[in-house]
């Protein structure tokens, strides 16, 4: 047994020794006790905007993609080796070019009962107009009326035959062609002279003289692309320019609106830096606190890239309030607990406790930039999925110290030694319901998580507060379309 004065030098020197200033890691040794561990971000999280953001593009390259037009492809119709004698009715137009042909052709007919091989004839089309006559013969209707009169008159250098054609209103004339025989060579009958200087020719010869003569290729040609060409570059030409004035006369979708949304605090607290103080309890339990609800106040506007892909932009006024309560002791020794037993002395102190609550109120200034995607669209109601990012800057803030109950100061910042103070990012994600109110408003309801990638208490406290908040917004927004 000690005696007293001994129990007494005991006694000063184990209070000496407990008031020493507490260690500069005293936060760490008690931060994985106050806080939970951090907990890996799943990257699901990322990948859902990431993805959103991918198709959004891919659907506006896709949609303004330019088409590219192909150049009209031609075919080239040549000679055959075998003649398809074609007759037809010529119209009055086309008779006083019938006595010409005999002068302009000088060639003198052979001595022999074949006829003479036509010039080639090259007729140039889309490949629509060579597609839409395959597997068609060339055909020539000649009205019951027509009659082809054979004669004989006398000419210089012996007989001039001629066939004179009864004029008709109107030629009817089918040009065709097939995959397999690309070439082919109409025949039409004309009346020709045969060269001044021909000699007299034989029954036999005669008999073949009175055989069809060919056709020039020109009036051949000028038929064909009468018929036929001429209409398909005219439904080509008429279907391009629908599609150009289409996507001319394309409006440009605009929305503007203002919103309004409820902003609901939620935190997770983070250490700053090493403190000469220990928490022993941060009060998380008031979740439906008033003092941590806030509002937001914005203008946004919006631009259609696609008929469902919405590009958007907005400035907002964003008030949020804080309430954040913990107990603490800062090291100083309130009691001491001393327990005697056989042959041992337990001396245990008591720190004395203290109670600090912080009401903090914050406007921010924000800008914001996203995109929004709007689907299942009726005309009168359509959802819509957003995904934005902005930044925020802390235009004025307080903070309220309450000591044991007992109101203490006022904080205000951002100091005007650094105005950037508490300035943070911030991500929005929400989904909606879109409904429309008359023909040019519509009206938006959307929950949406507010997160802010930032502290809001930095230096000034031994921990800091990165909020994130949930919301409604509530956005009435005018459609305005405008003509290119």
């Amino acid at each position: 047994m000690l005696p007293d004065k001994e129990f007494e030098d005991l006694i000063r020197q184990k209070m000496a020794a407990l008031d020493e200033a507490p260690p500069a890691d005293g936060w760490k040794k008690i931060a994985a006790d106050i806080k939970p561990p951090k907990k890996p971000r799943a990257i699901w999280w990322w990948i859902g905007p990431l993805l959103l953001l991918l198709t959004g593009a891919g659907i506006y390259y896709y949609t303004n993609k330019s088409s590219v037009k192909k150049p009209d492809e031609t075919l080239t119709i040549t000679e055959n080796k075998k003649n398809t004698p074609v007759a037809a009715s010529v119209n009055p137009d086309v008779q006083k070019e019938n006595s010409t042909i005999a002068k302009r052709n000088n060639k003198i007919a052979p001595k022999s009962s074949k006829l003479s091989q036509p010039p080639a004839l090259s007729i140039k089309t889309n490949k629509s107009a060579i597609t839409s006559l395959k597997d068609k013969t060339i055909q020539v209707k000649v009205s019951p009326g027509d009659k082809l009169n054979a004669g004989r008159t006398a000419g210089e250098g012996g007989t001039r035959r001629t066939v004179p054609v009864k004029a008709d209103n109107s030629i009817t004339l089918i040009l065709a062609d097939t995959m397999n025989q690309p070439e082919r060579q109409p025949a039409l009958a004309q009346p020709g002279d045969i060269a001044k200087n021909k000699p007299a020719e034989s029954a036999g010869a005669d008999s073949a003289g009175n055989l069809v003569k060919p056709i020039q290729p020109d009036s051949v040609l000028v038929a064909a692309k009468k018929d036929s060409v001429v209409p398909e570059n005219k439904a080509l030409d008429q279907e391009q320019k629908t599609e150009e004035a289409e996507k001319k006369n394309k409006p440009n979708v605009w929305e503007a609106g203002f919103s309004f949304a409820s902003r609901y605090a939620f935190r997770q607290f983070t250490p700053n830096a090493s403190d000469n103080i220990f928490i022993t309890q941060v009060n998380t339990r008031n979740k439906s606190n008033p003092e941590r609800l806030g509002y937001e106040f914005g203008f946004n506007l919006a631009r259609a890239l696609t008929q469902n892909l919405y590009v958007e932009t907005g400035l907002a006024w964003l008030q949020l309030k804080e309430n954040l309560t913990y107990t603490y002791t800062n090291g100083t020794i309130d009691t001491i607990v001393v327990t005697a037993t056989t042959n041992q002395t337990r001396i245990n102190p008591v720190y004395k406790m203290e109670e600090r609550r912080l009401a903090s109120s914050y406007a921010y200034g924000g800008w914001r930039l996203g995109a929004s995607y709007y689907f299942w669209n009726n005309g009168r109601r359509r959802f819509n999925f957003s995904v934005a990012g902005g930044i925020n800057l802390l235009i004025k803030g307080e903070t309220q110290e309450y000591q044991n109950g007992q109101y203490v100061r006022k904080v205000v910042f951002p100091s005007r030694a650094n105005i950037l103070e508490q300035a943070n990012y911030n991500l929005l994600v929400g989904a909606g319901y879109n409904t429309r109110l008359g023909q040019h408003f519509e009206l938006m309801l959307m929950p949406s998580l507010n997160y802010f990638m930032g502290s809001t208490f930095k230096e000034r406290e031994p921990l800091g507060l990165r909020p994130y908040s949930l919301g409604l917004n509530i956005a009435l927004k005018r459609r305005f379309s405008r003509q290119n």
